[in-house]
């Protein structure tokens, strides 16, 4: 099921649910027994799909990965704590907001990107991070590219295009249990990359809501390499832009900003 290291803990649970399926067949419960003690995790889930499986397998402890975000967000500056906070209030109360961190390298995006990932997978939610190029993955917990976690078309991408996630299958599953995606280094990529995933989600999830009601976070630096538009002109390349149509007020997708212009404390 994708778990490598189970614990102790995982080891005694999963027991206690191979237990209650045995006892299932024979028209008994763990409940005939009221002193038993009863499964914690969702086993149905895991083993079903393991993709969700290895996104809730960062760390198995709950506990133990909200001590670690507790202590990471004590290392927050002020700019930073104010992004945590607004981008957590619409994770917990599953609010759908689409925020950007802007900051120029150095200023500690990807710190509280790993702070927000520390503390939503405490909460045993599930949170996808991918980024544009390969090291900018790496260096977000759990990071994935962009086209490989959402299946998104390179060849062939325009206005019109869907990720190329069939609606019955386990990645369309997963992005059904997703609280939040993180996408870092957003800027170079042309908007008909997010714009592919909005249209995705919200086919999967049945709604109309922005990325299906899943809390997006954006980062990046628009002073850095913007979309490349081969042989485009300098109108081209901006209405290539993410920001040229999510920041757009007519179209009722404004991103909310969170600039930052220091380093953590």
């Amino acid at each position: 099921m994708g778990i490598s290291n189970p614990t102790d803990f995982q080891i005694c649970d999963y027991g206690l649910y191979v237990l209650s399926q045995k006892l299932m067949e024979s028209g008994y419960s763990l409940d005939t027994w009221p002193s038993m003690p009863k499964p914690v995790e969702n086993w149905d889930q895991r083993t079903l799909n393991p993709l969700i499986t290895e996104q809730l397998n960062y760390n198995p402890q709950a506990d133990i990965e909200r001590q670690h975000a507790n202590d990471q967000i004590a290392m927050l500056n002020e700019d930073q704590i104010a992004a945590y906070n607004i981008i957590m209030n619409s994770v917990e109360n599953d609010l759908g907001g689409m925020f950007f961190l802007q900051g120029a390298a150095g200023t500690g995006k990807t710190f509280v990107y790993n702070v927000i990932c520390s503390r939503v997978r405490s909460q045993s939610w599930v949170v996808l991070c991918v980024a544009s190029s390969g090291i900018s993955a790496l260096l977000i917990t759990g990071g994935r590219t962009a086209h490989s976690m959402f299946k998104i078309p390179i060849d062939d991408l325009n206005s019109n295009s869907f990720c190329a996630i069939p609606k019955e299958s386990q990645r369309a599953d997963l992005l059904r249990h997703t609280r939040l995606i993180i996408w870092d280094e957003v800027t170079p990529q042309h908007r008909y990359c997010p714009e592919a995933l909005d249209r995705t989600c919200r086919d999967i999830r049945n709604n109309d809501k922005l990325f299906g009601g899943i809390t997006v976070v954006f980062g990046g630096d628009f002073q850095q390499t913007l979309p490349v538009v081969k042989k485009g002109s300098r109108d081209e390349i901006i209405e290539a832009c993410l920001w040229h149509v999510f920041n757009n007020p007519t179209s009722g997708t404004v991103l909310r900003f969170c600039r930052f212009t220091s380093i953590c404390a």
